[in-house]
């Protein structure tokens, strides 16, 4: 496999994405600078080392709660996970 049929592949692992979009990825990906690609890789990889479900909510964060659980005096709330 080359590495444009890779990164198409990759991009097509993505949740509502087919062929054509991974393929339109791709190709938009080809078009950034290497600094810019690095940048956009350093951030995913980031987002995967620090974001985590948080304590209460379940919610995302990088903290150990979320921001809206930790309100003081907040109403309750009940944070739901759209798929």
């Amino acid at each position: 496999m080359d590495s444009l049929d890779k990164l198409i592949n990759e991009f097509s692992h993505l949740p509502a994405v087919g062929k054509k979009t991974a393929q339109r990825y791709a190709y938009f990906l080809l078009t950034l600078s290497e600094n810019e690609v690095k940048e956009f890789a350093s951030s995913m990889v980031e987002a995967k080392q620090k974001i985590h479900y948080c304590k209460i909510c379940a919610n995302f964060t990088d903290k150990e709660i979320c921001d809206i659980c930790a309100k003081p005096n907040k109403a309750p709330i009940i944070c739901v996970e759209r798929a």
